[in-house]
């Protein structure tokens, strides 16, 4: 289970030749869950912060699902390929 906590953008302006480019990008914290379905109890939990991913809110996804699947892996709940 995941369950977003917060979700907001952070803002840089840089300047290449004289001309100034502002960038947006989104960041979001999440609380992630693995739960046992026969106690209903949670057997993993992590909090997990995305920060500033170029290509939106599908990029952001991405890259919190590869942070939370790298711990659980490490934790030995996904086997390792």
């Amino acid at each position: 289970m995941v369950n977003l906590e917060e979700y907001w953008h952070s803002s840089a302006a840089f300047s290449d030749d004289d001309v100034v480019f502002q960038d947006d990008d989104p960041n979001a914290r999440f609380y992630c869950y693995l739960i046992d379905r026969d106690a209903l109890e949670p057997l993993w939990m992590a909090r997990s912060e995305v920060n500033g991913i170029e290509g939106g809110d599908s990029a952001l996804v991405f890259k919190l699902v590869r942070k939370v699947s790298k711990d659980l892996r490490e934790k030995g709940f996904l086997a390792v390929r």
